[in-house]
């Protein structure tokens, strides 16, 4: 009698064992494949993007991809200008990285005495009057804040009065099956300027959304940047 209890009791705990794994691995499978969490450690991507935010990201917005692998099941789209996304840096492949798409393919890029020039025509930009601009976290009167517009889309980008290298560069053509990005931080993100284009099969995800932030001073709590919880990324 005990021993077909303990018989019984045995192949219960293999099945509960069996359904928790199947579980994890589906868990893990929909986060590799649809929904992503990453963690911005720099602050290229300021005002948008800001140190220290953890951002969802949709995996399916450029591609499908198999689970636990690179493989894409459906090719690869490319983003649409304008676009904030992931993707694996081109120098390290190991190290993701979060920038927003300029160029797509064909496309003639440019700067020009600070104007970002598409294709021959400047992307419209408006200087913010009422307010410097949040650099690294910090009210800086070294920044100033714009409203640039791209394929309709309107975002903050940061320029510093002393400009590093966001005056001129180019032009450029984008080659096929490659984007140019920037970040909005104009001099202080390293770029397309820089290490170049990214391939289009290095591309992770599209930021959607702040799901949670903290700033980089002591307390737990006071360091929770409640304002920023559920902010969505444009």
């Amino acid at each position: 009698m005990n021993k077909c209890r303990f018989k019984y009791r045995s192949r219960k705990l293999i099945t509960n064992l069996a359904v928790i794994s199947v579980t994890v691995l589906l868990v893990f499978a929909f986060k590799s494949s649809i929904l992503g969490n990453y963690k911005i450690p720099s602050s290229s991507m300021e005002p948008v993007v800001q140190v220290g935010d953890r951002v969802f990201a949709n995996q399916l917005s450029y591609s499908c991809r198999v689970p636990f692998t690179d493989f894409s099941l459906n090719g690869y789209a490319l983003p649409e200008r304008g676009d904030i996304f992931i993707f694996k840096f081109p120098g390290e492949p190991s190290i993701d990285y979060v920038k927003r798409a300029i160029g797509l393919p064909g496309d003639r890029i440019e700067i020009d005495a600070g104007a970002l020039v598409v294709n021959g025509s400047i992307v419209p930009t408006e200087k913010i009057e009422w307010g410097e601009a949040d650099c690294d976290g910090e009210i800086n009167e070294k920044c100033e804040l714009w409203c640039e517009r791209i394929n309709d889309r309107e975002y903050y980008i940061i320029r510093k009065k002393q400009h590093q290298f966001s005056e001129s560069f180019g032009p450029v053509l984008v080659p096929e099956g490659c984007i140019f990005v920037l970040g909005d931080n104009r001099d202080d993100s390293h770029d397309s300027r820089i290490w170049g284009f990214v391939p289009v099969e290095n591309v992770r995800a599209k930021v959607l959304v702040v799901y949670f932030s903290l700033a980089d001073h002591p307390g737990l709590f006071s360091r929770i940047r409640w304002s920023r919880v559920g902010k969505m990324v444009r």
